[in-house]
């Protein structure tokens, strides 16, 4: 939460309000790239966090990758676009087609997602079971001071 609050006070969301976190289950796909095809939103992961890698995109969104004791997640923390992402329809999956890089963490443990292209988000309507992706947007490193 610490590393989103610092983000999100130099890179805020442009023009909207930040949408509620969802988080991801990911599989590493080799030494720095893990893949998260369509995966589904899952609560926060409570195995002990070893480390972090964070990225931004040029819309504000931010993507935090955790590497835990047992796997790796990654946490969505998207702003509200248009109509179609808004608050009440919630992010159900997102989609990295090229999966996501990222750099050599830090001593202090955190590193840099260094590309995500192409990101989509499945969102869903509230009460309406139809479900549309949005996207695609690209994420890039970002420095925490």
């Amino acid at each position: 939460q610490e590393i989103k609050a610092q983000t999100d006070s130099f890179r805020p969301c442009q023009g909207g309000a930040r949408l509620p976190d969802v988080h991801f289950p990911t599989q590493i796909s080799s030494s720095n790239t893990l893949i998260s095809q369509q995966q589904r939103a899952v609560s926060y992961p409570t195995s002990k966090l070893l480390q972090f890698y964070v990225g931004l995109s040029n819309f504000g969104d931010i993507m935090i990758v955790s590497k835990t004791t047992d796997s790796f997640y990654v946490t969505l923390s998207m702003c509200t676009y248009g109509s179609s992402l808004i608050q009440n329809r919630p992010i159900t999956a997102f989609h990295t087609p090229y999966g996501i890089t990222i750099g050599n963490p830090t001593q202090s443990g955190m590193g840099t997602i260094l590309a995500a292209k192409d990101t989509s988000v499945l969102i869903s309507a509230s009460g309406v079971t139809s479900e549309s992706w949005f996207g695609p947007t690209t994420f890039f490193p970002v420095k925490i001071k």
